[in-house]
């Protein structure tokens, strides 16, 4: 869940409203907002107030760019 919270906000160009986030990531309201608190509480996204925006920060990027590298990791054993 939290890799495609993260990636349907990458796919936004960094930045993506809740609601866009909601049919992403295929998730109820209430999951979406727990995952976002985490995921805030972990500095991997932050909220913008003006406009409601939810922001992936360097953090996220980075924590994105590490999760896809082991995953081809794993890949390349066949698992």
């Amino acid at each position: 869940m939290i890799t495609s919270i993260l990636e349907a906000i990458e796919n936004e160009n960094g930045k993506a409203k809740p609601t866009h986030i909601l049919y992403k990531a295929n998730l109820s309201h209430k999951l979406m907002k727990s995952y976002l608190n985490e995921l805030k509480g972990k500095g991997f996204i932050k909220e913008n107030k003006e406009d409601k925006n939810i922001i992936l920060t360097e953090t996220g990027t980075r924590f994105l760019s590490e999760l896809r590298k082991m995953k081809r990791f794993i890949e390349s054993f066949g698992l």
